[in-house]
């Protein structure tokens, strides 16, 4: 949902589906949105094919470095309505993101930690089938209003380029 949000936030181009990178690809203006076709554990073989083949075409000056990387998921360690912008720093257990940091053989790029935990204390519906729940409209409203503050945070710390 973040992704599609700053597709249409920063006027990129739709996704199309690229089976040779096992993800969905939106770029333009100096981005390029990846959505995993993988399982969401298997993530990093798509982030990686991309990395790779942006850094095997593109020229010097264009290589995707590490501080380069935004890395954006869902987080069960955070509160629905709350997020994190950090370096480096990831929840406790994500197999998502696990496999990002096998397959680039690195932690160390920005993660955009969005908070997902609703449950308000209450742990009787297990992670694993609490993340694949549908949102409420009013999580869905509330989601927007984080999307809108990760984006200036990013926009403050120079994470892109400031557009409309």
């Amino acid at each position: 949902m973040f992704l599609d949000f700053l597709q249409e936030e920063f006027g990129l181009n739709s996704f199309s589906e690229k089976q040779k990178h096992k993800a969905s690809l939106s770029l333009n203006h100096g981005f390029v949105l990846v959505k995993p076709l993988t399982y969401m554990n298997l993530s990093g073989e798509a982030v990686a094919s991309v990395l790779r083949y942006y850094n095997e075409t593109a020229d010097n000056a264009a290589k995707i470095v590490q501080q380069q990387i935004l890395v954006a998921h869902d987080d069960l360690d955070i509160e629905l309505g709350e997020y994190k912008v950090q370096f480096g720093v990831g929840p406790r257990d994500h197999r998502g993101l696990l496999s990002i940091y096998q397959h680039l053989d690195t932690n160390q790029f920005w993660h955009i930690r969005i908070g997902v935990d609703g449950r308000r204390g209450s742990r009787l519906i297990p992670a694993d089938r609490y993340v694949l729940q549908q949102f409420s409209t009013d999580s869905l409203d509330l989601l927007q209003s984080v999307f809108n503050k990760i984006v200036e945070n990013l926009r403050q710390k120079e994470l892109f380029i400031n557009q409309s």
